[in-house]
Formats: structure tokens, sequence, C-alpha cells
């Protein structure tokens, strides 16, 4: 472990930074790739980076929003699919561990019953096809020329770092944490698509980052594909409920306006994470109100 050098994706978003800050920490050699120093994991520059630091795990989390993704289908294709080759065709030639962040997105919507791998992908969105995509391409790849790796499909997760100003102001499109606290910041009107009564499996950055570095130290995690997640409902009403009262705000002064769904933006999404906790023991040390407090503290208005 001490000796080995991690290339992380997408360095400096949500998940990519709570990955760098747990590594650097714990003294694991970090390379870090983010398009805001230059290096787009779409570019060949990037990968001739690659070639120079010669890392031996890549943990690949950068990613086009997928918010925007039915929007800027092209920017979505463009990061996600052809970034995300490659990084696998990088590991494929040099023999490279790697681990992706996919998405709970790939499942689309379903009932209430919580979900399992196994379970049948029906994406909504571009993001939720690129990401499948790239999954296929990861096990097609590997049965060419064997190389190692984890594919780990993350629920919600939220955090500081979905900043208001990431992409445009303001940011209502990342995270559904991070579009309801930024309304209530901003304005005195939430917006909600679809239903106040919409379930979320919402899963703070700080505990995705503990679950990447555990499937870093397991050889259980080698050619799986595994729910990161609490297994845990979180309406939409309660999302907007706690982030006002941890702010010591009231709801009075605001007006809820509910309005139509977003295309591809599941009813209902909660995950079954029985396969994460038999293989990594996994178990989220953040309950919501927890990591929504943490990152609410972190939180630069």
């Amino acid at each position: 472990m001490k000796d080995n050098k991690i290339a992380i994706t997408g360095s400096e978003g949500l998940i990519g930074k709570a990955v760098v800050n747990i590594f650097e920490k714990k003294n694991i050699k970090v390379v870090k790739i983010d398009r805001s120093s230059g290096l787009d994991v779409s570019k060949k520059k990037t990968i001739n980076f690659l070639d120079e630091k010669k890392p031996n795990t890549i943990i690949h989390c950068a990613a086009h929003p997928g918010g925007l993704s039915n929007i800027n289908p092209i920017d979505d294709v463009e990061t996600n699919c052809l970034g995300s080759i490659n990084i696998i065709d990088w590991c494929k030639k040099n023999g490279v561990n790697l681990i992706f962040t996919s998405s709970a997105a790939v499942y689309g919507d379903r009932s209430s019953r919580k979900i399992k791998e196994n379970f049948k992908l029906n994406p909504g969105t571009i993001y939720g096809v690129n990401k499948i995509a790239t999954e296929n391409w990861i096990k097609i790849l590997s049965k060419i020329k064997k190389f190692p790796w984890s594919i780990l499909r993350l629920f919600p997760t939220y955090g500081a770092r979905h900043k208001p100003n990431t992409y445009q102001e303001p940011n209502t499109y990342q995270g559904i944490v991070n579009i309801m606290l930024t309304q209530i910041i901003k304005s005195k009107r939430i917006i909600v698509k679809g239903s106040l009564s919409r379930e979320k499996d919402l899963i703070y950055c700080k505990d995705v980052a503990s679950a990447i570095l555990d499937v870093l130290k397991s050889n259980n995690t080698r050619g799986r594909t595994i729910n990161i997640a609490t297994g845990v409902k979180t309406t939409v009403n309660e999302i907007i409920n706690n982030i006002i009262e941890i702010l010591g705000y009231s709801l009075n002064n605001y007006d809820i306006l509910v309005e139509k769904s977003t295309l591809g933006d599941p009813m209902y999404s909660i995950a079954d994470i029985g396969l994460a906790k038999k293989l990594i023991n996994f178990k989220p040390k953040f309950s919501f109100r927890a990591g929504l407090v943490d990152t609410i503290k972190n939180y630069k208005i």
C-alpha cells in the first residue's frame, strides 16, 4: 500500500477531492489529474502525463455532470465516453488497477424496493447511458488484456465541493442537496422538480472516499460491481427542512414551487448495500443530518 502511486482523475471535484484528502492524510502518494490544471481526460496531454508519472492505480472520478447530460449530450460523451476510454485503454496497456466511479443513474427509475447490483439497467439520461458504456468497456478490454478493476455505482453524493459557481451561476443542476442549498441561500423561492416526496439514497462524500480506500486495499473487490450508498431513504422535503433548520432559517419565509419532473430523475432510488458490507465491511459513518452539518460548515456562500 505504501508503495502505491495513485492517480485520481477529477481531483478537484466533489468525490475526487474527498479521495485526495483521505489518501494524503494516510501518506499515500497521489497524482492529481483535473481539467482545472490543464489535464482533461479526453486529451492526449493527459495520457502523456500518465506515461510520465506511471501510477499503478487510477481512480477515475472525472465526469461531466449528469444534470447537464441531456442538455449538452456531446459534452457529456466527450468527457464520460472519450475521456473514460482513454483511461481504460491506458490501464489495459500498462496492466494498471482501475477503480471506476459509476453511478446509480444506470438503474433509472425504480419502485421503493431496494436496488441490487444485478437489477436490469434502465438509464433515463445520457449520463447514465455513458456510465453503462464505460462499465462495459472495462469488462471487454480486460478480457483482451487482463488488468484489475472495480466498478463502484455511487448513489447521489453530496458535500461542499458542489459549489454555486462550479460551471455557471447559480448551480441548480448538480446534486439534489446542492440544488436545494443553493436556492435556500440565494433566494426565497425553492423550485422542486417532480415531488417533495421523491426518495433519494444520499451518501456523504467522505463516506464515499472511505469506501474507495477500502476497495483499494481489498482483493475481494477485483472484478466486482458494487453499490456505494447508505441504504437509507431521504425525501426532498426532508432535505429542505434539514437545511433550513441547520441554517437557522424559517420555512415560512420561502415559497416552494413543485414543477414537472426532470427527464431521467427517478422518483425512488434506494440501494441495497449488502454486497459492499460483505466485501469491504462497509458502513457509512455519516447520517444525512451529520453529513449536511459538515457540508454547510464547509460551504462557501
